[in-house]
């Protein structure tokens, strides 16, 4: 058993099932039924993790080293690595690394803890609802030094989704990064678009709501969304999500099916849709330079939540989902 998978933990309530890894933020490795996890998780054997070796000599290549797929905590940085106060924050911040310390746990629900490298505490705790098929975060940040300190964060869940399967988001502005992502982009680096359609780098428009079969690299933002949800509509099963607009406004959208660069090497097939607090992905001093990050006083905290859901069946086309799960369909006129 390797060092990363040495303190897992389950969660089960009815059918529904959650397993956590402690070594690495309470990142989710499974969310979903016994038989069905929705969360592209990977057990990989190579490459071998930083943490159970030596460092790459790069904090990306050592964050990555470790990725394995599965749901992952950003704070108090994500995306780029850059420094702050004389702090290095790594690529998608240290929680996303952090041995927590479990504060309380039982079948359904687990809550933990850690400390940043800026005068941060951050808490998050996982519930599973007693009789569906929906899971609960809830996480808060408290400023334990003695001046204003900023931060930005969000969540990074990857999504085992089929060929053809759809993604429903409210409408709107998507903009594409301005770099290239990966060895099969078939967006336009730096394009403007509305959601779902953007240029292709074949002279034709892509429709990212359809998540492709064929070999993709994508990373696309949507900057300051109506509402936060997402609906993930699958054959066999499908994922509602709902979220804090307030503490995430944006939603980054990273496909990577079938990229032959490091860690995957061709072996991964992830979407991922993620509440952010800010974009584009050029980390914490980026944002305070863009006015995107947020600021504790000493001894404010500040608080956000999230609910996933596991939908067998879809009733129409989604328009919302609230904070308990249950998702809005649009009305058919005739």
């Amino acid at each position: 058993m390797t060092e990363q998978n040495q303190r897992a933990v389950s969660l089960q309530s009815g059918d529904l099932h959650v397993k956590v890894n402690l070594n690495l933020g309470c990142e989710m490795t499974y969310l979903g039924t016994e038989n069905h996890n929705v969360l592209a998780s990977y057990d990989w054997t190579a490459p071998v993790p930083a943490s159970s070796s030596t460092s790459y000599g790069d904090n990306v290549m050592d964050w990555l080293s470790e990725y394995r797929g599965g749901w992952q905590t950003l704070l108090p940085n994500a995306g780029d690595p850059c420094t702050v106060g004389g702090v290095p924050l790594p690529f998608h911040g240290e929680w996303s690394r952090a041995k927590v310390i479990t504060e309380s746990q039982d079948e359904q629900s687990i809550t933990v803890s850690s400390g940043l490298r800026l005068p941060l505490v951050a808490r998050r705790s996982i519930s599973l609802h007693p009789t569906n098929r929906t899971v609960t975060i809830t996480q808060s940040i408290r400023n334990v030094g003695r001046s204003a300190t900023p931060f930005i964060w969000g969540e990074h869940p990857a999504f085992a989704l089929s060929a053809g399967a759809r993604i429903h988001i409210p409408a709107g502005q998507v903009h594409s990064a301005a770099t290239s992502v990966g060895t099969h982009q078939d967006i336009l680096v730096g394009a403007v678009g509305s959601w779902p359609m953007m240029p292709g780098t074949n002279d034709t428009d892509v429709d990212l709501s359809i998540v492709p079969a064929a070999a993709t690299s994508r990373l696309c933002y949507l900057p300051e969304i109506r509402a936060g949800w997402a609906v993930l509509q699958d054959e066999d099963v499908s994922v509602a999500l709902s979220w804090d607009v307030d503490a995430f406004p944006h939603i980054w959208l990273w496909q990577e099916i079938g990229n032959e660069g490091f860690p995957s090497f061709g072996r991964s097939a992830i979407t991922a849709v993620e509440p952010q607090s800010t974009w584009p992905a050029h980390g914490l001093a980026a944002a305070m330079d863009a006015g995107q990050a947020r600021w504790l006083e000493p001894g404010e905290s500040a608080e956000a939540w999230m609910s996933v859901a596991i939908v067998d069946t879809l009733a129409g086309i989604p328009q919302a989902v609230d904070k308990s799960g249950k998702i809005t369909y649009k009305e058919v006129r005739d």
